[in-house]
């Protein structure tokens, strides 16, 4: 909070004066640091005020000196004292830190929460992972209205999810100053997705944005990128031993793409190559709204707990022989891995995202630990499953330090007061009818059907994380069987697909969908053939032409609700 007078920064040896100033803090004196501040500034640039902010800042240096913290602030301090006398840069290149929201420290994301919300960076929406942020937006955010000039360009490099994230659906219009509407534009990307990992550590995927106060018309003209990808047979790490780009620009090719704004409803891009450059029509003409309310799967964590496989019958009416499933990644190890005997009364087949194909399941042994009564919102209390499943309260009992260590937000939305109490579980959870989908990778979506179980039961499964569905429309009305397959028909057909692919991170779908999805109207010949379509190739699989049936008739439902027609040859995806 500090910015020193000029006098002190434009001091012959300002550094040196700098660098005495760290041995006063090792001394862990603050009189002596404030005295050392106090002395290079002229008596008529100190006030009252000034001489407060030096003491706390000599104080805070001596804090974190004694947490041993304090390597770097000096230089940060003397660092960000010379740049903040520079002003109207006409470039600036950067890489700014990226970090997310969640693993700021609390109080420094509390202290800067306000400076985002006066910028306006933060998505407006509430729903999970849309409040969250990553710091490098509100960097450049910053960069641009403190140190550009009027004419200036800002050049960062920043996640390729800034492209396509709801988090950063606020920072996507980057107002320098929202009260006159004045805000930098996206003017040209450089996308090093396909460029091999430059940063060896670092898979995170990320482009070089180039920002301007030139209008750009987002929705007609879009952004153009240059698509850099590395060929074959040259190791990256051999590449970076070269100091300039013109001594490895033989090894990379760069194809051309362009970048839009199709929804004005909401900020995110998609991305269309150039040679393909028809499919925006189709893209336009799709995009609408969704009158069915997609949900997050179940939150099973921790997983090894609660992720379980049959292994044989037991010789007590009524419980099975399990054992727990192995993650290689698993957070906390579960180390008791002997088969266990418990009650089937609350063993579900559970859905993963790996085992959803489009109109499909491949085969899996997936089953979970699902303690809740059918129709029951509520976890079953300990008193109740001490009597129906006194196993399953031991197998419980004895794992519950491990978890309760998951995190205070997945125990906040924890459906029930016991301890294994679930989250993401709602009325929607048992409705009769549901599609599921993945939520990243491949948008494959499958209509969810009983499966019978090795103890005979035939059981509606459920869908875990990064497995939602659908199951009700927007009003919480559950959906019919023929629903489920009109959905899943739709959510299947290959121009959904590709604009999936061309509009969200392959890591994570949106799963509240943007495309028209009316409700169903069995006497609405479309809809009905869509819905015939998915259930033909739930039962007997799918063949080149129902996909091409599938885009014809949604295609032909968009065009009812736009009386918007494209081009016939367009339709062929």
């Amino acid at each position: 909070d500090v910015l020193l007078p000029k006098s002190f920064v434009e001091q012959q040896g300002f550094f040196n004066q700098m660098s005495q100033m760290q041995t006063f803090i090792k001394a862990e004196d603050p009189k002596l640091v404030y005295e050392k501040f106090i002395t290079n500034i002229g008596d008529d640039e100190l006030n009252t005020k000034i001489k407060k902010k030096i003491k706390d800042l000599s104080k805070q240096l001596i804090e974190l000196h004694k947490k041993e913290w304090d390597g770097i602030w000096i230089r940060i301090v003397a660092n960000f004292m010379l740049v903040a006398r520079i002003k109207n840069i006409d470039f600036i290149v950067g890489n700014p830190p990226w970090v997310k929201w969640e693993f700021l420290p609390q109080e420094y994301a509390e202290k800067i929460k306000s400076l985002c919300l006066e910028r306006h960076l933060f998505s407006g929406q509430s729903y999970m992972g849309a409040i969250s942020l990553n710091i490098c937006a509100l960097i450049a955010n910053v960069t641009a209205s403190t140190w550009l000039s009027k004419n200036g360009t800002l050049a960062f490099l920043m996640p390729q999810t800034l492209m396509t994230q709801d988090s950063y659906a606020g920072f996507r219009n980057f107002f320098i100053d929202y009260s006159t509407n004045e805000r930098m534009y996206l003017q040209h990307l450089d996308d090093w997705t396909k460029a091999g990992n430059p940063f060896i550590d670092t898979t995170e995927k990320f482009m070089t944005y180039y920002y301007k106060r030139n209008i750009v018309d987002y929705f007609n003209d879009g952004i153009p990128i240059d698509i850099i990808r590395k060929k074959r047979g040259y190791a990256i790490t051999d590449i970076n031993f070269k100091q300039a780009y013109s001594e490895v620009q033989d090894k990379f090719e760069i194809s051309s793409a362009i970048a839009y704004q199709l929804d004005k409803k909401r900020t995110g891009y998609s991305t269309v190559n150039k040679e393909e450059k028809h499919l925006k029509k189709l893209f336009d003409l799709i995009v609408g709204t969704c009158d069915y309310k997609a949900r997050s799967g179940v939150e099973f964590t921790p997983a090894e707990i609660y992720f379980i496989e049959p292994l044989r019958a037991s010789k007590q009416t009524g419980n099975y022989i399990f054992k727990n499933s192995s993650f290689k990644n698993a957070k906390h190890k579960n180390t008791n891995n002997l088969p266990i005997e418990l009650e089937t009364t609350y063993i579900r087949p559970v859905i993963k995202a790996q085992t959803i194909e489009p109109f499909g399941f491949n085969n899996s042994n997936n089953y979970c630990i699902f303690p809740y009564k059918e129709g029951v919102t509520k976890s079953i209390n300990i008193s109740d499953m001490a009597i129906s499943a006194p196993n399953l309260l031991k197998y419980f009992l004895s794992r519950k330090k491990l978890i309760e260590k998951q995190s205070k937000k997945s125990k906040a939305i924890a459906r029930g007061t016991a301890f294994y109490s679930l989250s993401k579980v709602g009325s929607y959870t048992y409705s009769k009818h549901k599609v599921t989908f993945r939520d990243n990778t491949k948008l494959s979506a499958a209509v969810v059907q009983k499966i019978k179980t090795p103890w005979g039961q035939e059981i509606e499964p459920v869908c875990a994380k990064h497995c939602p569905y659908i199951s009700q429309d927007n009003t919480g009305r559950a959906i019919s069987e023929s629903e489920a397959y009109y959905i899943c028909g739709i959510l299947n057909s290959s121009i959904v697909q590709k604009y999936f692919q061309a509009t969200f991170s392959t890591r994570s779908y949106s799963i509240n969908f943007n495309i028209n999805i009316p409700l169903y109207n069995s006497k609405n010949k479309h809809h009905k053939k869509i819905m015939q379509l998915a259930k033909k190739a739930t039962k007997n699989g799918t063949s080149d032409n129902t996909y091409k049936l599938l885009d014809k008739y949604y295609i032909l439902l968009c065009e009812e609700l736009t009386n918007n027609k494209p081009n016939e040859m367009d339709i062929v995806t």
